[in-house]
C-alpha cells in the first residue's frame, strides 16, 4: 500500500520496536515473548550498534517496576551484551538499571514513545531495525503492507492459529508454516510466532 504517514521525529535510529499486549488478556506468555525477542535483538545487533534502544509499551515498564524477578531477568539478558542497561519512563526520566564493566555500549528501554497516532506509528515501524515484534491484526497488516523488508516476530494468541495457517497457505513464505520463538527456548504456541516478510 502507498501509506500516507508523517515522518517520526520522536526517536533517533537505531532502535527496535516492541508492540505487544500483556497477559492474561493476550495469552499467558507476554513477558517470556518479550524476553525471547530481547535476547535475539541483543545477540544480533550488539556488534553492529554499540548504543541501541528498544521501544516498549507502557505495560512492560510497569511490569519491570512491579515484578523484581522480571527486572532481574531483563537486566541479565541485556548485560550479556551491553555495558549499561537504562530505561526512560513515561515522564522521560532516565534511570540506569545495571552496569557491566566488561562490556561496552548502552541499551536503553524506551517507555516514553508509545502510544502514537497511526501515521507516526507506521513511521516508527519503518524506521526501526529489520526485526520487529508486534501483535494484533492491524499491526500485522500494516507491517506486511508498508514494510516488506521487515522480519516480523508476532505475539500469537491461541485464537490466532488460523491466521498463521492461512498466511502460510496464501503467502509465499516458508517460515509461516511453523510456530517458533525468537530464541528457541519457549515451548508454547501462544508465545511468539516467527514471520519473515515475503
Amino acid at each position: 500500500n502507498n501509506f500516507k504517514y508523517k515522518q517520526q521525529t520522536v526517536i533517533k535510529k537505531p532502535y527496535a520496536l516492541v508492540y505487544i499486549q500483556p497477559s492474561p488478556a493476550w495469552g499467558v506468555h507476554s513477558k517470556y515473548c518479550f524476553m525471547a525477542y530481547l535476547e535475539m535483538i541483543c545477540k544480533n545487533y550488539h556488534k553492529k550498534h554499540r548504543d541501541f534502544q528498544v521501544v516498549i509499551p507502557a505495560w512492560i515498564y510497569e511490569t519491570l517496576d512491579e515484578n523484581y524477578q522480571f527486572m532481574l531477568d531483563v537486566k541479565k539478558i541485556i548485560s550479556k551484551y551491553y555495558g549499561t542497561v537504562s530505561i526512560i519512563n513515561k515522564e522521560k526520566e532516565k534511570f540506569v538499571l545495571a552496569q557491566n564493566e566488561k562490556k561496552n555500549g548502552e541499551l536503553i528501554l524506551r517507555a516514553d514513545i508509545l502510544p502514537q497516532k497511526r501515521e507516526i506509528f507506521i513511521s516508527l515501524m519503518k524506521d526501526s531495525v529489520r526485526d520487529i515484534l508486534v501483535t494484533g491484526d492491524q499491526s500485522l497488516t500494516d507491517i506486511i503492507s508498508c514494510c516488506k523488508y521487515k522480519r516480523v516476530w508476532y505475539q500469537i494468541a491461541p485464537w490466532k492459529k488460523g491466521l498463521a495457517e492461512n498466511l502460510h497457505t496464501h503467502l509465499p513464505n516458508k517460515y509461516y508454516r511453523t510456530y517458533k520463538t525468537s530464541c528457541g527456548t519457549l515451548k508454547s504456541i501462544d508465545t511468539c510466532l516467527l514471520y519473515t516478510s515475503p
